[in-house]
């Protein structure tokens, strides 16, 4: 960004349209980025300050749900979701993050044309959240670094502009809320499952 802006200053590259958009579309991404850094600090704040409220786990899906869907539409994915009352004890706005983290890293890097499956359900006293979707699996040194803050695995940089940080901020948030995020695979594809 300095660079484009210094040769924009010297003459070297025009100052025009074009290149305002560039700097526009890089000054977006950096502050996305530094977004996300802040909020993986808080995650990783000693303690990290929580409001503790019933909250059902289903709304919250579902407004993520309503919220992310046009986005899946215009990447040509499908958002399924199957979402039965499940009620927890802990924080909106962090449960409300994790569903949109695992939503938009479905949304990253699922194929084209495929199906992405969100469930809530009750189990065993605790509230469920599922994402599911048919992308690669993963190799046995990427699943033990997947939740690793900053960890992009090897197509990542084809495929999305992620900064490597929204598994990791899941995963803090959960553990901040006394739950836990698992992921999974089986031949259907990577499952997520906040608990």
């Amino acid at each position: 960004l300095q660079s484009r802006i210094e040769a924009m200053q010297d003459g070297i590259v025009p100052f025009d349209a074009k290149g305002l958009a560039a700097l526009h579309t890089e000054t977006l991404r950096l502050s996305r980025l530094i977004g996300q850094i802040e909020r993986l600090a808080e995650t990783e704040a000693d303690p990290l300050p929580m409001r503790h409220e019933v909250v059902a786990l289903d709304e919250v899906a579902r407004d993520a749900q309503a919220t992310l869907g046009p986005a899946f539409e215009m990447r040509g994915l499908s958002l399924e979701a199957d979402l039965h009352l499940a009620h927890g004890w802990g924080d909106r706005d962090a449960v409300s993050q994790v569903v949109t983290n695992l939503l938009s890293n479905s949304l990253k890097y699922a194929p084209d044309r495929s199906t992405v499956r969100l469930s809530t359900a009750s189990a065993g006293g605790a509230a469920r959240l599922t994402v599911r979707d048919d992308g690669e699996a993963l190799t046995a040194p990427e699943r033990t670094r997947v939740f690793d803050r900053f960890y992009r695995g090897p197509d990542a940089a084809r495929k999305s502009g992620g900064a490597g940080l929204g598994l990791t901020i899941a995963r803090n948030l959960m553990q901040a809320l006394e739950g836990g995020l698992e992921l999974d695979q089986d031949d259907a594809g990577a499952l997520a499952t906040a608990a």
